[in-house]
C-alpha cells in the first residue's frame, strides 16, 4: 500500500474515531456528522490514489469522488453519501443552520455513524 494511501486511511481514521467518542452528545450533532463525511471523503481519495493511481481531485463531493473511484454502490450507500453531501454543504454556511437543524433532529445520528463505519470498512475491504 502506498504511503499517502495510508496517510489517508489514518486522517480517516480520526475523523470516525471523534464521531465515535461525541456520537451520543447532544450538543454537537453537526460537527458529528461533518467528520463522519470528512471520513467517508478520506477513504474514497484513498481508493483513488491507491486502485487507480490518481491523485484525488480537491473536491467534497463525495458522489463526484464515488464517480472517480469507479465503486459501485447499492441505492441506500447512495442515499448515505447524498446526506453526508448535505451536511458538509450545510455545516459551511451560518444562514442555512436552521434547515441542517431540522435534518439532523430527524435521522438518528448514531444509525448515520453505523451506516457509514459499515461503508468505509467495506470500501478499505476492496484496497
Amino acid at each position: 500500500m502506498k504511503e499517502i494511501t495510508k496517510l489517508w486511511l489514518e486522517y480517516a481514521e480520526k475523523d470516525l474515531l471523534l464521531a465515535k467518542r461525541n456520537v451520543d452528545s447532544k450538543d454537537f450533532p453537526e460537527l458529528i456528522a461533518f467528520h463522519l463525511q470528512q471520513a467517508v471523503e478520506k477513504v474514497l481519495k484513498a481508493y483513488i490514489k491507491e486502485s487507480i493511481d490518481k491523485e484525488p481531485p480537491k473536491i467534497h463531493n463525495l458522489i463526484g469522488l464515488l464517480s472517480i473511484s469507479g465503486i459501485e454502490l447499492n441505492k441506500e450507500e447512495r442515499l448515505l453519501l447524498d446526506d453526508l453531501n448535505f451536511v458538509y454543504t450545510e455545516s459551511r454556511y451560518p444562514q442555512s443552520i436552521n434547515e441542517l437543524k431540522e435534518f439532523l433532529e430527524s435521522i438518528n445520528l448514531m444509525e448515520l455513524y453505523n451506516r457509514t463505519e459499515r461503508l468505509i470498512e467495506w470500501i478499505k475491504a476492496k484496497l
